[in-house]
């Protein structure tokens, strides 16, 4: 390493020490400062040695190479000749692929399907890429529509997506564990459909939540831990509350209760029992010595005739309220998502099903707002391969 460069890494360890002290963990100064401090330096230095601080060592010849980061399946909707932005700059496209109807995973060519075209990507006048632009559901009226589920009205967006690989010339980020997190041994994921992993690939063609938010927890915290997917789909928060005590009988050392989506469609006259189930849900919890994180749930398509966004928003501000009274982490999902789509199209690129259920990159917004709570040490954003980088 030359003397710049080793000049540069011990600017960049300073900048990031800073940005940990000042950041969400301001409990770095306080009671575990020790502790942190030791694991981000033993992060940072680790990364320096392994990947030459950023991400980007030198080259077979010894040359220097542009510091880029992996970004791994982000989906996206390409309609007719028109480009699709990525969420992160573009270094190079890697690959671009979808799923056939089978759920077996197709290949698309450079040149021949797809072209690099200003922040993103867009499809060839020879393109075998699914164009978006062919997508169409019937109406009831305007532009909402009625849900049908035989024949399926609005129908299924997977055939239509494509997931791109590319490396980005963003930034490595360093996470940092929120207040009060640990690794957790046992985790008892809870909720409907969504943590079910609806309308993900490995649902939809295999019946498994691999692809869930859930599934993607199972992955990072390995064999060690005991990760358990009891959620159920339709299930709303008053259906499942008298088989808690059975659902977590295995007494697990964190719940995560993602509840709302199927609640709020009982409006303002369920706003109350809601709010008083998910407190009687999360203190039998504590009592039982689990730690709680409550998700919120993100906007769905509102062209759906039986959505109200007053009551998204409603719901969303009780879970984060009882959360705050109880002492619990609130992810807020909302905004995220809505965030996490550069061309504002949430729905048609963060859904499975033009409505609700999350595609594959969804839950890996989701798991990555959790990943912060569950983390023992700072690691790179860079070494968590399911990770989406949400930074503005």
């Amino acid at each position: 390493m030359t003397t710049f460069s080793a000049g540069f890494c011990l600017l960049r360890f300073r900048l990031a020490l800073r940005t940990a002290r000042l950041g969400p963990g301001r409990a770095l100064i306080k009671a575990r400062r020790a502790w942190r401090l030791t694991g981000i330096l033993i992060a940072m230095l680790s990364s320096l040695a392994l990947q030459g601080c950023g991400g980007a060592g030198p080259s077979s010849d010894g040359t220097p190479t542009v510091a880029t980061i992996p970004v791994r399946g982000e989906a996206v909707v390409l309609s007719g000749l028109s480009p699709a932005s990525l969420r992160l700059p573009v270094a190079t496209v890697q690959s671009v692929y979808g799923y056939t109807e089978t759920g077996a995973r197709i290949a698309f060519a450079a040149g021949q399907d797809w072209q690099v075209s200003g922040a993103g990507l867009a499809r060839t006048a020879t393109s075998r890429l699914p164009d978006f632009a062919g997508y169409r559901y019937t109406t009831s009226s305007g532009t909402n529509f009625e849900f049908s589920p035989d024949p399926r009205n609005p129908p299924l967006l997977i055939p239509f997506q494509v997931y791109v690989d590319y490396r980005s010339t963003r930034a490595d980020r360093l996470l940092t564990p929120t207040a009060g997190a640990a690794r957790p041994g046992s985790v008892v994921c809870l909720g409907d459909s969504i943590a079910a992993g609806a309308h993900t690939i490995a649902s939809f063609f295999s019946n498994s939540d691999a692809d869930s938010w859930c599934g993607l927890l199972r992955k990072h915290l390995g064999a060690a831990a005991q990760v358990l997917n009891p959620s159920v789909a339709g299930g709303t928060l008053a259906s499942v509350l008298p088989d808690l005590p059975a659902l977590t009988a295995n007494r697990p050392q964190l719940v995560v209760l993602a509840f709302g989506m199927n609640d709020h469609t009982q409006g303002a006259a369920g706003l109350d029992a809601f709010e008083a189930d998910l407190t009687s849900a999360v203190r039998s919890l504590q009592t039982a010595g689990s730690r709680v994180i409550l998700l919120g749930f993100f906007q769905q398509n509102t062209r759906w005739v039986r959505e109200d966004t007053a009551q998204t928003a409603a719901y969303n501000a009780v879970i984060a309220r009882v959360a705050l009274r109880q002492a619990v982490p609130f992810v807020d999902v909302r905004k995220a998502f809505e965030r996490s789509a550069p061309d504002s199209n949430v729905i048609e690129a963060r859904t499975g099903d033009f409505m609700h259920h999350p595609n594959n990159y969804g839950h890996r917004v989701y798991f990555s707002l959790l990943l912060p709570h569950v983390l023992a040490a700072p690691v790179w954003a860079s070494e968590v391969p399911d990770a989406v980088d949400l930074a503005d």
